[in-house]
């Protein structure tokens, strides 16, 4: 993308606003952390056929697209309670379900994937960030993952929120695929030109 396009990654973490506007989030002690968990998950990553790490500023995520349904579960299951058992802090019985936000580690369960990050940030702190620093009359997010279902939580009244595919979701509209937000963006370009 040209560089005066605002982005926003890693689930709000990094934040650039166009030309010289970057706002890091992540110091040393978080990429220390972030190392020191990834080579304890790494052997479990490299034990399944076709699951690999993604690295991210400040964490990872563990896919599993390619992998066998039942392999893909038990790695998640594995690498999830690794993680959790690395520090005796984390292991609290109520931290369960598809997020689980500590001081720690942050753990989402997505679409084939499984994310751990050492500093808390969701989609929704990206939606709020841009609002605050470019101030627009109405945000349009579109996602299909489970953690978009934070930045359909951060919209107002006034915005859209789309959730593609058939899952469940907060959004008030729905397209089928990727396919049908490209053709409903090329629609609202063409509304809005006059």
């Amino acid at each position: 993308m040209p560089d005066d396009v605002p982005l926003v990654g890693s689930h709000g973490l990094e934040l650039h606003f166009g030309p010289g506007d970057d706002r890091p989030t992540v110091n040393d002690d978080d990429r220390a952390r972030v190392m020191a968990l990834r080579s304890r998950l790494s052997p479990l990553v490299d034990a399944t056929e076709e699951a690999w790490i993604e690295d991210k500023p400040a964490g990872f995520a563990v896919h599993t697209r390619r992998v066998d349904a039942s392999a893909a579960s038990d790695l998640n299951d594995a690498v999830r309670a690794t993680a959790l058992n690395a520090d005796p802090a984390l292991t609290d019985p109520a931290l369960t379900g598809p997020a689980i936000f500590h001081p720690a580690i942050t753990v989402r369960e997505g679409k084939n994937v499984v994310e751990f990050a050492v500093r808390d940030a969701t989609k929704g702190d990206g939606i709020r960030a841009l609002r605050e620093r470019f101030t627009p009359d109405a945000v349009l997010f579109a996602g299909d993952d489970v953690t978009d279902e934070d930045a359909l939580a951060a919209l107002r009244s006034g915005d859209v929120g789309i959730k593609v595919g058939s899952a469940t979701t907060i959004a008030d509209h729905r397209l089928a695929d990727p396919r049908a937000v490209a053709s409903m963006l090329t629609t609202l370009v063409e509304l809005r030109a006059p």
